[in-house]
């Protein structure tokens, strides 16, 4: 049982990016520092499982290495490169750790529910403290988005599409599992209300997209818990009035559609500024192809030599965020397409489709949170090293083995 909580509590702040520390010049959430004492229940045996799971990876993925040491050599900002190296690294181990923590446990697939489940417990307390602080006695707490006249609830995640992006990581690993445990609907309902309460576009989205791979890969997730539980409640919100921040009180699909109109590309919008960020991290790309301009330099790389490179070709993002909102674009004009196709081989090859119906729920919940990442909330995240990510590789890896082993 303590496992079961410390794994919940571990995973809830890893999506946390207000619970951190300054340090370096950098936030570190507090989940980092827990990252060592996954090792404290069977530290020799973790070490043991671990070498072993190295040893099992295929050789074909340490050749990334070589356009990595390309890039970072040529690299706009090398300071910043190696330490966006040394980020890699940490967050390999947290996958190694993960991976070793759950075996060296005997975790099985209902103990890594139950500690997801716990996460989304935490997320969502945390984004209903803020709403009833906010709402009900006008107190600020952790820094909510203020947009159109409201607040946009983002809990302890820092903003609102991250907010949704960490929650949808966390998801699949619930509704994969047909049947239903314990306070699983309330927990669900107060996360989906958050979500709601954030109106994030991300996670309207990412909402149709774990429908639609529910409904491909697992039916009796898709009709128990997502058409007959999550879209009855969504529609209940969309008719209920939001609690407003001004002199607004608009109906829940009201509110959606204002918020909607930053959608919309023709207008100055975030949209609008996503899109053009995304279109210039292109055509660094097409600048320098090989190996780009060096990870984690791309914003070294605007401020120096960008009006160089192309004078009089500016654009809002240029001036409002020099970082990709897009974890694919990011990889291409920092890493170059030689990284970024191996990573892509890498990806397909672990994700294979021969795992897309797996008898373990768990494997199947955490095969869903990994391709909703890469294949949807990845073009918003701007952040391809997240953690989380990074904790549900190694539940994946777990998983694989437990269906091996049944």
């Amino acid at each position: 049982m303590l496992q079961i909580v410390f794994f919940g509590f571990f995973l809830f702040l890893l999506s946390a990016d207000r619970a951190s520390v300054h340090l370096g010049g950098g936030n570190l959430k507090y989940a980092y520092f827990l990252v060592p004492f996954l090792w404290t229940w069977h530290p020799k045996l973790m070490l043991k499982l671990a070498i072993d799971g190295i040893k099992k990876t295929p050789p074909m993925l340490a050749i990334g290495i070589v356009p990595l040491i390309f890039s970072v050599a040529f690299s706009f900002n090398r300071f910043q490169s190696l330490v966006w190296c040394g980020w890699l690294t940490f967050n390999l181990l947290t996958l190694i750790s993960v991976f070793s923590f759950l075996k060296v446990n005997q975790f099985t697939s209902s103990r890594i529910r139950d500690s997801a489940l716990l996460g989304l417990s935490l997320i969502a307390a945390a984004g209903l403290l803020q709403y009833i602080c906010i709402y009900f006695f006008d107190f600020i707490v952790f820094s909510p988005q203020h947009h159109r006249e409201f607040y946009r609830i983002n809990g302890l995640a820092g903003w609102p599409h991250f907010l949704n992006i960490f929650s949808f990581l966390l998801l699949p690993l619930v509704l994969s599992f047909s049947e239903w445990r314990k306070w699983e609907r309330p927990i669900l309902f107060m996360v989906t209300y958050v979500l709601f309460q954030s109106t994030s576009k991300t996670g309207w989205v990412l909402f149709v997209a774990l429908g639609a791979a529910l409904f491909a890969f697992n039916r009796r997730g898709f009709f128990k818990k997502f058409l007959k539980f999550l879209v009855p409640i969504s529609i209940l919100f969309t008719i209920l009035p939001t609690s407003p921040c001004g002199p607004y009180n608009l109906l829940g699909f009201k509110k959606l559609a204002l918020f909607a109109q930053d959608a919309n590309i023709e207008e100055n919008s975030s949209g609008n500024e996503r899109l053009l960020i995304c279109l210039m991290g292109l055509k660094v790309f097409r600048k320098y192809p090989l190996v780009g301009v060096g990870p984690r330099a791309y914003s070294e790389y605007t401020a120096s030599r960008f009006k160089s490179d192309f004078p009089g070709d500016y654009n809002w993002g240029l001036v409002g965020n020099t970082r990709n909102e897009n974890i694919w674009v990011e990889l291409l004009a920092e890493n170059g397409l030689i990284f970024a196709a191996l990573l892509w081989i890498a990806l397909a090859f672990y994700l294979r489709p021969k795992i897309l119906t797996p008898n373990n729920a768990i494997l199947s919940g955490a095969w869903t949170s990994l391709i909703l990442y890469y294949g949807m909330s990845g073009q918003f995240s701007q952040n391809i090293l997240l953690t989380l990510v990074f904790a549900v590789w190694g539940i994946f890896i777990y998983a694989q083995e437990l269906e091996t082993t049944r």
